[in-house]
């Protein structure tokens, strides 16, 4: 191919004006053509930010006009907090503005600030905590009314939503399900699909969240470039779907129970969706997970009241009548402040109101799925037409004859978002017709440069130390090819990584990243182990290849363990960075390991042109889905029988016997808890033989007798500081379960994971 295009430029089939491009310039076009398009598909996180810095600019130059919508914000202000005092303050002081609005008209009050602990200086707990009063004054103290109590009859009340946030802490809701204040209508199949998920909840005390009549999400998700510019209007909090603040306060005003999530499938796809949020009757347009493009408006648009004046009584009243009234804070110390596309700082509940303001007057944004269609179609048209122009027209003809097709399209987009509040993407398009433009246009009037050597072509290698210096001493190896090893494979995966990767910049990400790598490939190295690769924050590497190690399940267990120790460690480091830099905690690192041994394939595996030293088998692919078990088990390093039986003399746990997916043999597996010094233990001795009881009874069905062991060896466990909560959990209720639906006798115990 590339001596054919030598010949092409030899020729002078390129840029001869009049005479068109030549085959060679056709192929270069539309081959950049193809990319541009497939570029676009992909949708990496540059063309995204591109678009939506689009969508930014439309929005600072005609922002919506807010005058006479009915909302108003009281500010926990930085005057109002000089002059009450600092933040929390005692939920009498704010019951008694949830009253005055209430007094004054308001339709609805909602909270953009969260109670999650009882009033500190509520009488009865003070009565705990002042030192050197007398029992009688403490007694008296006692007897007050609580200030939650006090705060929340007035919540009762009045028509009144309180906020929650979600969390990634999964522990909120053991003791108290999510709330369901609203029932939500499933229109056209299950919203939890779609919706953002979040494994547990912030949320008020129980006193509060009770008396409301409304609770909502208050949670944000910024874009990846950190800016506001949607928000979901409900969540999947632990299998409950939560509406939004802004959602709860449209219901509560339009005197509803029930909110309807509609799903279908997206125009011009077959993937189906969220495709809009119904409250009142008013279907609310949203993305396909729930969220809703916020039009907003200049910062402080909407009209704001200091929460002092509330409480000294000088509003005017009817600033509140008939208005939504949201209670939230521009104080920067209280650090809800946001960056969205008309303002770098705007305080988090101006937010809502913006959405709010955007369904009251119905001046809401939306960007159809169609438009990707429509969006292809023109950037396809508008670069073909530049391939034809470019051969028949001058290059000045041929950009002014772009420029106008860009300016027609950019009006179009201008217009669909002025009249129709459709968000239509040109940028693609600019960026594909004038690329092909440039390259072509490069390409005309390069014949000169034809000879030119047109591919550098690169070979490198990255090879472990070991396998370099055996491939130095016989390079005859450097083939393709490989041999049989019995082989202990170790995969390891960073737990909750994306959660990371959303609250952290690309440059903090990088340095994170090879800080949490750089330790586990340490302890790999220093018990023997190659390191095959690293898979975003995922490591493979394996023992006894190149050199041989007969020990090697016994030393791959032994460096997991070494990694469980070092990111620990890490992670005190990292709390104690955070904490002098930020003054808050740093995000907490846990990993996942998946052991198992085998025989394997390990040599140069790729092609001619490229190779690396790496491996294959069925013992690898275990490996794989072994890791991917630790989570569902509650245990950090989950261990294969074969490597199991190399590693006796530490500290291992039967947890199960499995049929992973992709594998019709079930196998039993083990939970790496500790060394030998652990294993050599009595009491850890005394709990094994009690487990090991336990998990025979289970798997002879004796269901009775295992439920007896089970407490016995949670208590052993506990004491032992093993953390196999979660695992007890687990079998507590496969037991009830099978209780009820006994498996049968032809049953071999085995469960069948369908996660990989």
């Amino acid at each position: 191919m590339i001596d054919k295009f030598k010949d092409i430029f030899r020729q002078g089939k390129i840029g001869r004006p009049g005479k068109g491009l030549g085959r060679f310039g056709a192929v270069v076009g539309v081959l950049l053509l193809v990319a541009i398009v497939m570029v676009r598909y992909i949708d990496p996180p540059t063309v995204e930010i591109l678009r939506h810095q689009l969508f930014d600019f439309y929005q600072r130059i005609d922002p919506p006009d807010l005058d006479g919508v009915p909302i108003v914000i009281v500010d926990i202000d930085e005057s109002s907090l000089a002059e009450i005092g600092q933040w929390p303050w005692p939920r009498p002081v704010i019951a008694q503005i949830v009253r005055q609005l209430a007094v004054n008209g308001a339709v609805v009050i909602g909270f953009d600030v969260v109670f999650p602990e009882p009033d500190r200086v509520s009488p009865p707990i003070l009565a705990d905590q002042i030192v050197g009063i007398s029992d009688e004054i403490r007694q008296q103290l006692r007897r007050l009314p609580d200030n939650d109590n006090v705060f929340a009859e007035i919540v009762a009340a009045t028509r009144t939503v309180m906020a929650q946030a979600g969390s990634l802490n999964a522990d909120a809701l053991t003791d108290r399900p999510p709330p369901k204040k609203t029932a939500v209508a499933e229109i056209g199949g299950d919203p939890r699909l779609y919706l953002f998920n979040h494994d547990g909840i912030t949320r008020n005390v129980p006193a509060l969240e009770d008396a409301a009549h409304g609770l909502g999400m208050i949670t944000i998700l910024p874009e990846r470039d950190g800016i506001t510019r949607r928000i979901p209007l409900a969540l999947n909090v632990g299998g409950t779907v939560v509406p939004s603040l802004g959602v709860e306060m449209l219901r509560l005003a339009t005197g509803q129970s029930t909110i309807g999530i509609r799903i279908e499938k997206a125009e011009y796809s077959d993937k189906p969706g969220i495709s809009s949020v119904v409250v009142g009757g008013v279907p609310i347009p949203t993305d396909r997970f729930g969220q809703v493009w916020i039009r907003f408006s200049n910062a402080m648009s909407v009209p704001y009241i200091p929460a002092k004046d509330i409480l000294d009584g000088s509003v005017d009243p009817a600033l509140i009548a008939g208005k939504f009234v949201l209670i939230g804070t521009s104080a920067a110390g209280l650090l809800d402040i946001k960056t969205t596309p008309v303002a770098k700082s705007m305080p988090g509940v101006e937010v809502h109101a913006h959405f709010l303001a955007n369904v009251l007057t119905q001046n809401l944004l939306s960007r159809p799925d169609y438009l990707n269609a429509v969006e292809y179609m023109a950037m396809i048209l508008a670069a073909l037409m530049i391939l034809i122009l470019i051969p028949r027209l001058s290059a000045v003809a041929t950009l002014l004859f772009g420029a106008a097709v860009m300016f027609t399209l950019a009006g179009v987009s201008w217009y669909l978002y002025v009249d129709q509040g459709v968000l239509f993407d040109v940028t693609a398009t600019a960026v594909a017709t004038f690329a092909i433009y440039g390259v072509l246009t490069y390409v005309k009037y390069v014949r000169e440069e034809a000879d030119k050597k047109m591919v550098r072509r690169t070979f490198s290698q990255y090879l472990a130390p070991a396998v370099v210096d055996r491939l130095a001493q016989n390079p005859d190896q450097v083939k393709l090819g490989g041999e049989n090893r019995d082989m202990t494979i170790l995969f390891s995966d960073i737990r909750g990584f994306t959660s990371i990767a959303e609250h952290t910049n690309a440059e903090e990400l990088t340095v994170l990243i090879n800080r949490i790598l750089t330790p586990m490939t340490e302890a790999i190295l220093e018990h023997g182990g190659t390191v095959d690769k690293y898979i975003g924050d995922c490591v493979m590497a394996f023992w006894n290849a190149p050199i041989d190690d007969a020990d090697h399940q016994r030393h791959a267990c032994l460096a997991a363990l070494d990694m469980m120790r070092r990111v620990t460690e890490l992670n005190a480091s990292l709390q104690e960075e955070s904490a002098e830099s930020e003054g808050r905690a740093a995000p907490e690192i846990r990993i996942g390991v998946g052991l198992n041994s085998g025989v394997c394939c390990v040599g140069n595996i790729g092609s001619d042109q490229r190779f690396d030293y790496s491996v294959l088998g069925d013992a690898v692919n275990l490996s794989s889905r072994l890791e991917g078990q630790t989570s569902f088990y509650g245990a950090p390093i989950v261990v294969g029988e074969s490597t199991a039986s190399g590693a006796a003399d530490l500290a291992l746990i039967h947890i199960d016997r499995i049929k992973v997916k992709g594998r019709q043999q079930p196998v039993r597996i083990f939970a790496l808890v500790g060394d030998q010094a652990l294993a050599e233990q009595p009491d850890f001795q005394r709990f094994i033989a009690d487990h090991d009881a336990f998990m025979e009874a289970y798997f002879e069905q004796h269901w009775d007798v295992a439920s007896d062991l089970l407490p016995k060896c949670r208590a052993q466990s506990a004491g032992l500081d093993l953390s196999m909560d979660a695992f007890y959990d687990l079998f507590a209720e496969r037991i009830d379960s099978f209780r009820a639906e006994p498996p049968g006798e032809s049953w071999d115990g085995a469960f069948v994971a369908t996660k990989k």
